[in-house]
């Protein structure tokens, strides 16, 4: 069976510490479900995106801003991004 996905909400997030580009994640759901994801398309070593469900789209968001926080902070001891997709 295909996998599909309804993308909710695209964000995107710059300005890390010790890099020169940004990145990009999104708000997901599957079709007919209630529960949302997030996918993420860029990683710090040692940092794991969330990969549970969320009640809310907000909820969702928010962990993805954290997920980007946690990365900015980890930046300051690596260098670069690890492509997740």
């Amino acid at each position: 069976m295909v996998h599909v996905v309804e993308v909710i909400a695209e964000l995107k997030a710059s300005d890390f510490i010790n890099v020169g580009r940004g990145t990009q994640g999104r708000v997901i759901r599957k079709l007919g479900e209630k529960l949302f994801a997030i996918q993420a398309d860029d990683t710090v070593r040692g940092i794991s995106p969330p990969s549970g469900l969320f009640d809310t789209q907000e909820q969702a968001k928010a962990a993805l801003v954290d997920f980007w926080e946690e990365c900015n902070e980890a930046l300051k001891n690596e260098v670069s991004w690890t492509p997740l997709r």
